[in-house]
């Protein structure tokens, strides 16, 4: 009896811990969500040169906190993918929240621009 009651109660957590991860709630799990790439060498600059692309984009409009959180994800998976050897990476970026605007943005990053990039880091 007992024995029953553990696999369901792991089922169910399972269960519930998937349907968190997959509604974008991981962030909110400690020691899961935590993305470690933020703390990375070339983290500033890979920001810095996806910022750039899209205030071109954008012709410098404002960013809402959603659109910053998603532009944070966004480098830390061109991050990722230079470390992994892939360049140049082409980032998709449909529905991005430009303001009172949406628009769909292409954007290429080539590992060139982020190792010429030169950015203070301000973390202490």
């Amino acid at each position: 009896m007992t024995e029953e009651w553990i696999i369901r109660a792991v089922l169910v957590f399972s269960l519930v811990f998937f349907c968190f991860y997959q509604f974008g709630y991981s962030d909110k799990f400690p020691y899961i969500g935590k993305n470690q790439w933020r703390k990375r060498k070339h983290y500033p600059e890979t920001f810095a040169v996806l910022m750039q692309q899209v205030s071109k984009h954008t012709n410098g409009a404002p960013l809402t906190d959603a659109s910053l959180e998603r532009l944070h994800s966004t480098a830390d998976m061109i991050l990722k993918a230079l470390h992994s050897d892939y360049d140049p990476v082409e980032v998709n970026l449909p529905n991005f929240d430009c303001g009172a605007v949406y628009k769909d943005l292409h954007i290429v990053v080539y590992l060139n621009q982020v190792l010429d990039m030169h950015v203070e880091d301000h973390q202490s």
